[in-house]
């Protein structure tokens, strides 16, 4: 597993859940896909303690702005910068 931001993210709000992806096997290292009658998904606890951990690895400076962003949702201040998101979208595309 790769861990990035949005796995961060997703890891230190407990919102951790694992859907039924395929499984490598140990000898060939190859997939096979998941039982076709399977449709439960995991069910993932994160600890305390891992969450502290989670969070003590960011940089203040990112604790801070996030809490301002959800204030400003909380508050109905926030303003989406709809110039800015089309022209990532256009930077994406390109």
């Amino acid at each position: 597993m790769r861990i990035n931001n949005q796995a961060l993210e997703a890891f230190s709000q407990g919102s951790v859940h694992r859907a039924s992806q395929p499984q490598r096997t140990e000898s060939s290292g190859t997939s096979k896909p998941p039982a076709a009658t399977s449709t439960e998904a995991a069910t993932v606890a994160i600890s305390d303690e891992a969450r502290q951990l989670a969070l003590a690895s960011r940089p203040p400076e990112a604790i801070d702005k996030v809490a301002a962003l959800k204030e400003a949702v909380d508050n109905g201040t926030f303003q989406v910068n709809s110039q800015m998101v089309a022209q990532r979208i256009i930077d994406r595309l390109a």
